[in-house]
């Protein structure tokens, strides 16, 4: 909805063009005006659209990361809740720790330095040979 009417917008446009008739160097100062302040309103539009547009690339991105997360983690654990994959085996570390405490104690008796570490050695190699 206009404020102006259709016949008043035309009785303005007959009175523009008849005062640009009657002063056509007030038209060309006017035309030469504008162009520069047109291109300052290019310049600062052409700004605010980068913005926008680098706001709208930032919030892609995040619901892009937020989507990337739900398929990376959430979806095995919805697949193994939904039955359509095998939940893996638990895992067993009583064995591994076992292992490890052997290790670690045999290593300690024979590395051990001094004298008596290399009897143990000695020990040991008659026991295997």
């Amino acid at each position: 909805m206009s404020i102006l009417s259709s016949t008043t917008k035309g009785k303005l446009g007959l009175k523009a063009v008849g005062s640009a008739v009657k002063n056509p160097g007030a038209t060309r100062l006017a035309a030469k005006a504008t162009a520069p302040a047109a291109k300052a309103g290019l310049q600062l539009r052409k700004g605010l659209a980068k913005r926008r547009a680098q706001r709208r690339v930032g919030r892609a991105g995040q619901a892009a990361r937020s989507v990337g997360y739900a398929v990376l983690v959430q979806a095995p654990e919805a697949a193994q809740e939904l039955g359509l994959i095998e939940r893996p085996a638990p895992k067993r570390s009583a064995p591994r720790i076992a292992v490890g405490v052997v290790l670690g104690a045999s290593a300690m008796y024979l590395l051990e330095p001094g004298v008596p570490g290399k009897q143990h050695r000695e020990k040991v190699l008659a026991l295997v040979s």
